[in-house]
């Protein structure tokens, strides 16, 4: 497959879509919210990203409790005592060391 050189359009280490704007390369997400929207559109992207990237943290918690309280609970044999309570426990075990690696 042939790739294309686009002067004005880079990609970095991370991934993020660098889009050359005024002598420099900014990203592409930071470029939309300066230049494009006004300021209260640019209030209400923000707000969507930070609510992708928090549903997303908490979805990945949720699962990785559930498949401790499943699995640890099946192994250990509390799994018939109170599950519920074991789920938040092993929730709040993830978002404390999640904290403490941050």
């Amino acid at each position: 497959m042939m790739q294309r050189h686009l002067p004005w359009l880079q990609h970095d280490i991370r991934g993020l879509c660098l889009v050359h704007f005024d002598g420099d390369f900014l990203p592409a997400p930071d470029l939309l919210l300066r230049t494009v929207l006004p300021v209260g559109l640019t209030g209400l992207m923000l707000s969507a990203y930070f609510s992708a990237i928090m549903s997303t943290a908490d979805s990945f918690v949720t699962v990785g409790a559930a498949a401790a309280t499943h699995d640890l609970g099946k192994d250990l044999g509390w799994l018939n005592r109170n599950e519920v309570a074991w789920g938040r426990f092993c929730s709040l075990l993830i978002y404390g060391v999640a904290g403490a690696l941050a």
